[in-house]
């Protein structure tokens, strides 16, 4: 009997339901629809076709493949020479955060003689690079705190594991074309001095 009086009570429950109510789905799928629409209108980032846009030079590593004018370097040869014909300056972008230094000139097929990378750490240590897909072949500069140049690496080799490290703690390290640092006598020793100005992407 009392099975029997729960079941009449199922039934008389179903039978009550407001006639024009839709069902528990239909409300789940609603609710799906809107939070996904409200989704893409509050994410800005979001192109039509639903990738995302390319970041822009100052939101992290340049990947585009284009050198991006930060800055200036001069190297003064000689020592602690100061004469005019001991300066030789370049354009550089700078690497100083670690999403920057580590990308740093990968997949760069060609970049002019009188620009370079200037890259800046937090930390003044032994540093160590390599050429892991970097098709350009590099002079590599590592540069103490006292801007005096301690270590150089000539002509490393093209997509090469092989570790290139200063032989001092060094603050800043300089890459520029292979051969640059043999034409204008770079040596170690010489000074650099450099400077932050405002960015313009090469044309």
């Amino acid at each position: 009997m009392v099975a029997k009086k729960k079941r009449k009570k199922t039934l008389n429950s179903l039978q009550q339901r407001p006639k024009g109510r839709p069902p528990g789905w239909v409300w789940f799928v609603t609710a799906v629809f809107v939070i996904a629409i409200i989704g893409v209108i509050v994410n800005p980032q979001c192109q039509s076709d639903g990738s995302m846009p390319p970041p822009s030079p100052n939101s992290g590593p340049n990947l585009s493949g284009k050198f991006v004018r930060e800055g200036t370097l001069t190297f003064l040869t000689g020592g602690n020479s100061a004469s005019a014909t001991d300066r030789i300056r370049i354009e550089i972008e700078i690497a100083d955060d670690p999403g920057s230094r580590s990308v740093g000139m990968m997949y760069r097929k060609s970049m002019r003689e009188d620009r370079g990378m200037l890259f800046i750490f937090d930390e003044t240590k032994f540093q160590s690079f390599w050429m892991l897909n970097t098709p350009l072949s590099l002079d590599m500069i590592f540069v103490s705190p006292d801007s005096t140049i301690n270590t150089i690496h000539e002509w490393t080799t093209p997509h090469s594991r092989e570790s290139h490290s200063s032989t001092a703690p060094s603050k800043y390290v300089i890459e520029v074309v292979a051969g640059f640092c043999d034409k204008h006598g770079i040596q170690v020793g010489d000074k650099v001095s450099w400077r932050r100005d405002s960015q313009s992407v090469e044309p």
